[in-house]
């Protein structure tokens, strides 16, 4: 069982929430896992593009959730998301494009973003580095 709870940890992505408008974004997945999923779609993973995709959504009930998509040049586990409406949920995917489709693998919980969770006497999180 302990071996299960690792490989959960070890393939996570996680929204830590900055400012009311901006979002620090980090993902954990082997690169083993990265070629065998690469593998099973037929695409070399050093050249299928790799990116997130984000869903936003006023609050829990609203059913329709727009996105977009951010693709990244080079090889990385975080990224940093501003510009982003307050007041509302985001969550993120991370995953493979190829042939003009998106291939999640992980995906993050939805999480608030509000002026009210970043009052003036607290501190920003800190993103840790492992």
């Amino acid at each position: 069982m302990k071996e299960i709870t690792k490989q959960l940890r070890d393939h996570s992505i996680t929204i830590l929430p900055l400012a009311p408008s901006a979002i620090y974004v980090y993902w954990n997945l082997s690169r083993h896992r990265l070629q065998m999923i690469a593998g099973y779609i037929q695409q070399d993973e050093s050249k299928v593009q790799k990116g997130i995709r984000l869903y936003q959504k006023k609050d829990r009930d609203d059913h329709g959730s727009e996105y977009r998509d951010i693709i990244f040049q080079e090889q990385g586990n975080s990224c940093y998301l501003s510009n982003l409406q307050e007041d509302h949920i985001y969550l993120v995917e991370f995953g493979l494009y190829f042939s003009g489709q998106f291939c999640p693998i992980l995906r993050s919980d939805w999480v608030q973003v509000s002026r009210a969770i970043f009052s003036s006497s607290q501190q920003l999180p800190h993103p840790h580095h492992h």
